[in-house]
């Protein structure tokens, strides 16, 4: 029997955030703007595509996943606080019951 890995909700989401775009955001950039609230200006672009076009699937997992090791509501204020600088938070209001 083997055991399955739960999925990566960090790179999934680094993976949507950049399908677009000639550089990636890695999970470090991601992380980070996820635990201080701000995304990296040469990032903004691709958090901008994440929040607005990911399924709330990854971005639900990718709370889940933060949460093990940080706070639910400090990661949860943190979204919304990019997603407020960067103009998509009427979707992660909505998915993150906000």
């Amino acid at each position: 029997m083997t055991m399955r890995r739960p999925p990566d909700f960090v790179r999934m989401a680094c993976t949507t955030a950049s399908v677009s775009y000639r550089e990636w955001l890695t999970e470090n950039e991601l992380i980070e703007a996820l635990l201080t609230g701000e995304a990296p200006e040469r990032r903004a672009a691709h958090l901008c595509t994440l929040l607005e076009e990911a399924p709330e699937a990854i971005l639900l997992g990718l709370v889940e996943q933060l949460s093990a090791s940080h706070s639910r509501e400090q990661i949860e204020e943190n979204i919304l606080k990019i997603a407020i600088a960067l103009q998509v938070d009427n979707r992660v209001r909505r998915i993150l019951r906000c």
